[in-house]
């Protein structure tokens, strides 16, 4: 059992830590690959974007958090500038932290190092959450 078990991860890229995690691999493979394409490529345009209440609200999965075009082009822009960070600002109470954290997670689960992406309280826009792309070490927006 073990053999066909180590057979079945070799061909994977996987270590044999176990079947969930073999599991994890081939269901996550697809999404990373998703993700980089959305982080390949320059960044032309500005460095604002933003994500609608009515867009997040919908319920969503891996592919389509990777399908929301503002996000993706703020990703895109991320990786082309590496002494960069996404700045996530966020509306005040529950409901704006709690929505910008659910991004933050998601962000890091498809790829987004978490030391690149920082949570700003205040935004302008109770309905939306703005991104933007700023130099580490600067002020956040």
């Amino acid at each position: 059992m073990q053999a066909v078990h180590r057979r079945a991860s070799e061909g994977r890229g996987c270590s044999a830590a176990g079947t969930g995690f073999v599991l994890f691999c081939r269901l996550m493979r697809p999404l990373l690959a998703l993700v980089l394409c959305c982080c390949l490529g320059s960044a032309f345009g500005a460095d604002r974007y933003a994500i609608s209440a009515d867009e997040w609200a919908r319920p969503h999965d891996g592919r389509s958090v990777v399908a929301m075009a503002p996000l993706a082009r703020a990703v895109r822009a991320l990786s082309a500038r590496p002494a960069s960070v996404l700045a996530i600002r966020y509306p005040g109470g529950e409901q704006g932290s709690l929505w910008a954290h659910q991004l933050r997670i998601w962000l890091i689960a498809l790829g987004v190092p978490s030391a690149r992406i920082e949570l700003v309280p205040g935004s302008r826009r109770e309905d939306a959450l703005g991104l933007r792309i700023v130099q580490r070490g600067s002020d956040l927006p």
